[in-house]
This record gives C-alpha cells, sequence and structure tokens, in this order.
C-alpha cells in the first residue's frame, strides 16, 4: 500500500501482500506534481545527452549574466531555466552526466554524442528542461514474510533509500514483538548496506486517536534506534525519528517523498560523473528484457559496440547498474558472474513460485492443474519438508529455462541436490521451506545437555542474518550427497542431523545469534570442525562480502574455551590433523578463493583429506 501511496495510486483494500519482490520503475517530479511511473521504452543516452545540453545552455546564461551581458534575451521557456547556481546543484539525476562541453566536438566523449544530438526535437529539449532537476527511481517492495529473508543478500544494496514500514497499531498492541521486528530490519539493512538512509514509516495514523499515542510510539523508536543505527532518517517537522502515513487519504505521503527526494540526493552515487556511452548500453540490454537474461560475453559485445572497451570500465558500469537495481549481476561463483539479469522481476518472480509463504500464498490457483498431473504429493512434501521434486519445478516454471534457474538457486545457496539412498533421482532442497515445528522449542540448555562435543559458532556482538543458517545446511546437505554414500539426512527448522559419509554425522542447532556443531564421533570432529568454518568462510565471502563477523568456542573437557586457545595446544579431538598447518591452510582466503563453485568447493575438501 506504502508504494502505491508513493506512486500516488489510489488505495485498494483487498490489495494482496507482496510476494517475494515487486519492482516499479518512477521518475520524481520536483516541482512537486508529483511522482510518475517512468515509461518501459524511454531512451536514456538521448534524454541525459538532452539534460546535458539543457544543462550546458543554463551554465552559459548563468557565465553571461556574470558578466553583464544583458544583451540576450529569451524566451518564457529559457527563463523558468534561469535559477541560481546554488539551487541548481541541489538535485543531480541519480544516471546523470557532466561530460565535456558538447561544443568541444574533438573529444571522443562528444564524438559519441552527435548521433544523440540529432535525435533531438523541440519536443525533447522542452521536456528536458523541465526534467532536468528529476530524479529516477526503482521501487523495490520486500514481503515481509520471513520465508522471503533467506533472498536479502541477493537485492539489497548500498545504493538506495530504504522505506522501514510498520504498523502503529500493532506497536501500540504488541511493543516487543514489533520493535524486535523492526530492529531485525534495521540490523539486515545495516548488514547489506551499511551506508545507506533509512526513513521509518508508521502506518495506519487514521487509527491513532490522540497525541499521545504518537509520543510513545515515538519513545518507543527512539529507545529502538539509540545511537546504533546512524542511518535512520530524522523527521525534523516534529522532532521524531518516524514518519506517519494514511494509506487510504495518502495524509503524510508528500512529506514522506520529498524526505526520499533531499536525502537521495545528497548521496554521492547520485552525483557521480558516467558517461553516455554507458545509457548506450543499459538502454540496449533493456530493450532485450523479453529475454530476461544475457551471457556475460553477450554483455561484453554490447559494450564494445558502444565503445566501452575498458575491463575496468566495464566492471564499474556493470556494477553501478547492479547497485542501483536496474539488473542483477551477481559474481560470487563463475556460473553467476556470466550471467546477467536484465529483467530483476522475471528473476523475482520465477523464484517466488518455490520459495512461498504457505500460508499467505497457497499452491489454490494450482490445484485442479496439480491434481490433474498428480502432483498433490509433490506439493506436500515441498511445503512441509521443503522437498521439491524435479517434475514440480518444471510445472511451476512452465518447462522454461529450467537448468538455468536450478543453478541459479543452486548457486546462491537457495536450493541444493537431494542425492542419497534410497531417494528418488532429480530432488532438490529448499531450506527455507523446512518449517518441521517439533524443534521450535531449542534451546542453548538443551544444547548444551546432549551427547557429542560442540563447537558454538557466537554471533550476538554482531547480527546473525536470517538465512545463513539454512544456507550452511544447504552446503552441509550438498556436501553430504557428494560423498555418495551418505544415509539421507534428518532436517528441521532449526535442528539437523547431516551425515558426512558412513563414518559419522554432524548435528547443527540454530538459536538466536548462536550456531552450535554437535559431534558425537570424535575420529570426525577435525573434519567437522575444518568443513563447518571452510562453509562459512565460503558464505561470508561469496554472498555477505566478509560482512559477517562471529567468535568461535569449542567444548573441552565440559567447559567452552576459544578456538585461538584450543588450537594452540592442538587440542583433541579438535586438533588431530597429520599437519596442524592444515586448518589455517583450509581456512585461508588463498584456499578459498572469493569466488568458489560448489564442485571446486568440495573437490578441494577432498584434496585437503578433510573427507575421505
Amino acid at each position: 500500500a506504502t508504494a502505491r501511496s508513493l506512486l500516488g495510486q489510489p488505495f485498494v483494500s483487498s490489495w494482496e501482500s507482496t510476494i517475494g519482490v515487486q519492482l516499479t520503475q518512477t521518475k520524481t517530479k520536483t516541482n512537486r506534481t508529483g511522482w510518475a511511473m517512468a515509461s518501459e521504452d524511454e531512451n536514456n543516452a538521448v534524454e541525459l545527452a538532452a539534460r546535458v545540453a539543457v544543462t550546458n545552455l543554463f551554465q552559459n546564461d548563468v557565465a553571461q549574466k556574470r558578466n553583464g551581458d544583458s544583451a540576450s534575451s529569451h524566451d518564457d521557456e529559457s527563463d523558468s531555466l534561469q535559477q541560481s547556481p546554488k539551487k541548481q546543484k541541489l538535485i543531480t539525476p541519480p544516471l546523470d552526466v557532466k561530460p565535456p562541453y558538447l561544443k568541444r566536438v574533438e573529444t571522443d566523449e562528444s564524438k559519441y554524442l552527435k548521433p544523440d544530438i540529432q535525435q533531438y526535437t523541440e519536443t525533447l529539449l522542452v521536456q528536458a528542461k523541465k526534467e532536468r532537476n528529476c530524479l529516477n527511481f526503482c521501487i523495490w517492495d520486500y514481503g515481509g514474510q520471513e520465508v522471503f529473508y533467506t533472498m536479502h543478500h541477493l537485492f539489497l544494496t548500498q545504493y538506495g533509500v530504504y522505506l522501514l514500514v510498520f504498523n502503529m497499531q500493532e506497536l501500540l498492541n504488541d511493543g516487543p514483538k514489533c520493535l524486535e521486528n523492526l530492529k531485525f530490519w534495521l540490523l539486515s539493512i545495516r548488514i547489506h548496506a551499511q551506508e545507506a538512509p533509512v526513513i521509518i514509516v508508521g502506518t495506519f495514523f487514521d487509527m491513532i486517536s490522540n497525541q499521545d499515542q504518537l509520543i510513545l510510539i515515538n519513545d518507543c523508536l527512539k529507545s529502538l534506534v539509540g545511537n546504533d543505527f546512524s542511518q535512520v532518517v530524522r523527521n525534523q517537522q516534529n522532532d521524531s525519528v518516524f514518519f506517519a502515513l494514511d494509506n487510504r487519504t495518502g495524509s503524510g505521503i508528500e512529506t514522506i517523498r520529498s524526505m526520499i527526494e533531499r536525502v537521495t540526493t545528497h548521496q554521492k552515487y547520485v552525483n557521480r560523473h558516467v558517461s553516455v556511452r554507458w545509457m548506450h548500453c543499459l538502454d540496449a540490454m533493456l530493450k532485450q528484457r523479453n529475454k530476461s537474461h544475457l551471457s556475460l560475453d553477450e554483455v561484453k559485445e554490447i559494450a564494445m559496440s558502444k565503445l566501452v572497451t575498458s575491463s575496468d570500465e566495464f566492471d564499474e558500469m556493470m556494477h553501478m547498474f547492479h547497485e542501483l537495481g536496474l539488473l542483477i549481476h551477481l559474481k560470487s561463483t563463475e556460473t553467476l558472474r556470466n550471467v546477467v539479469i536484465t529483467n530483476p522481476q522475471w528473476l523475482i518472480d520465477q523464484i517466488t513460485k518455490v520459495i512461498r509463504d504457505p500460508v499467505v500464498h497457497k499452491f489454490d490457483n494450482f490445484d485442479s492443474e496439480i491434481t490433474e498431473r498428480e502432483m498433490a504429493s509433490d506439493v506436500q512434501n515441498l511445503t512441509n519438508n521443503g522437498i521439491a521434486s524435479r517434475d514440480l519445478l518444471e510445472y511451476l516454471w512452465r518447462k522454461q529455462n529450467v537448468p538455468f534457474l536450478l543453478e541459479i538457486m543452486r548457486e546462491t545457496l537457495l536450493l541444493s541436490d537431494w542425492n542419497f539412498e534410497n531417494v528418488s533421482k532429480n530432488m532438490y532442497l529448499v531450506p527455507s521451506l523446512n518449517r518441521d515445528v517439533d524443534n521450535i522449542g531449542l534451546s542453548e540448555v538443551g544444547i548444551c545437555k546432549a551427547n557429542g562435543r560442540k563447537c558454538l559458532l557466537d554471533f550476538s556482538e554482531t547480527f546473525l542474518p536470517v538465512g545463513v543458517f539454512q544456507r550452511l545446511v544447504t552446503l552441509f546437505v550438498a556436501f553430504s550427497g557428494n560423498i555418495g554414500n551418505s544415509p539421507e539426512p534428518s532436517l528441521g527448522y532449526r535442528d539437523c542431523k547431516i551425515w558426512l559419509g558412513r563414518k559419522g554425522f554432524v548435528r547443527l542447532c540454530n538459536i538466536p545469534s548462536k550456531i552450535f556443531m554437535i559431534v558425537e564421533e570424535e575420529n570426525i570432529a577435525s573434519n567437522s570442525l575444518s568443513v563447518l568454518l571452510s562453509m562459512l568462510r565460503r558464505l561470508n565471502e561469496g554472498l555477505l562480502k566478509t560482512k559477517l563477523k562471529w567468535k568461535i568456542s569449542l567444548e573441552v573437557d565440559g567447559s567452552y574455551v576459544p578456538y585461538s586457545v584450543a588450537k594452540q595446544g592442538n587440542v583433541k579431538p579438535w586438533f588431530e590433523f597429520s599437519d596442524k598447518s592444515d586448518v589455517d591452510d583450509i581456512l585461508s582466503s588463498k584456499a578459498l578463493g572469493k569466488t568458489v563453485d560448489l564442485n571446486g568447493f568440495f573437490e578441494y575438501l577432498k584434496a585437503r583429506r578433510v573427507v575421505s
């Protein structure tokens, strides 16, 4: 509803909750006529070149006035551009440029603008004058359901302004639960986009009966934000840390729009200099959105044709487009690096056909077809156990791009192969859907009483994002199946038993801010420790850009000691390598690399005798 309010669209009470992420391209109007959805057929390069020309005309007018040249006359259209230089510098389009002046045609950049100049029309130039100070946004509306949290690392970037929306009635009725949810989002944004501004928006303003309730809400939020979240934008109108909004009437939306525009124009990336050649590349890629994705080689060919020939410039351009949400280019593995998603909404839609909230987004609309195809048991297995059959995935994806989508979900650790004895082929684990509630009451006390040696990963000083445990389970399951003779794992929501061959199993347990690994067979303790820490390093470097921090403790004689102490003492059974340097070698960045594909990663562990 808030996204619709931003766009000036009417409130619809029956509007369904967002599934995964919904994207909307929009263009702001700084003259307060509102925000408008951008046209899909806009020519970014031509429009940008026109705005550069208009900016140059404006700068020339200002220079002439400063030199006392009063002989030139301007029509009403030109007069509308005669603002003070100070005001002109306040707002610059996010993808705007300041290339060499167009009159200097001897420069390569100016020569490349000539075809764009030839496309100028009076209408285009007038439009450029009106929109010279516009901002272009891509609105990403995230679903609030927990099942989608595992997707955050794919889409939360530094180049954004985040609106954290909460229901003010819920905060008044159940303060602790609401504040805990807000804290989770603040921490999640901070770990993925540490410097991005956050605007907290309280909805259902129409249901707040008096000023005292607003003061109470603000006091609660102030205690939450404190000095820990400097990203949060203050509401200077009433000295509060949030902005009240009534989506039914739109009351408060103008203030929120203005604040979004204001904080956006102060971001460094908004005012950076880029080439119009980059915009030509973007236009060429977006024209092929019907293909949904391009190979990296295809994109490089486009870049070469637009005179983006330097590999460094190409990488910088692709990084900017990805961070701005215009396309998706992930680089954590070779597979992902070789694919550019030109239609992010398409990828999101395909993933959320599999990863879906079982309560809010059921398979009701597929009921008749699922029955006809005799796949009811497949749906139940996915919904209850997080195990998907190849037949079901092909059906959900309409047999389109199935190998590609499987590879994307594998490499982003949203899915892993389920290859175990007595299990049908072509089965896949989707760990975020494993909702077994038998171990919801899992506690640290219960874990400590369990049999076996324990390794503790403590994230309490920072933050353990939702999805890290599930991805750790994904890696262990894929690794277990890769060994070839492992029995089928037993997976719960926060308690998983996974075999490493036939020699023994590890138990992974998750409680708030902590992950435990329990090993009953001491002869596999040292290898299990190396596998665990290698996988965690792989997760941190590949998906979280090394932002995840933790402390490691190992159980020794009934008490926990720091990892460094246990290592220095070569404490058994955790450190029983023939060569003590093996652990350091396995954990080194050089050995793992920053972009390790799964197969290569598993083969490396085998080669280093971590498993047999």
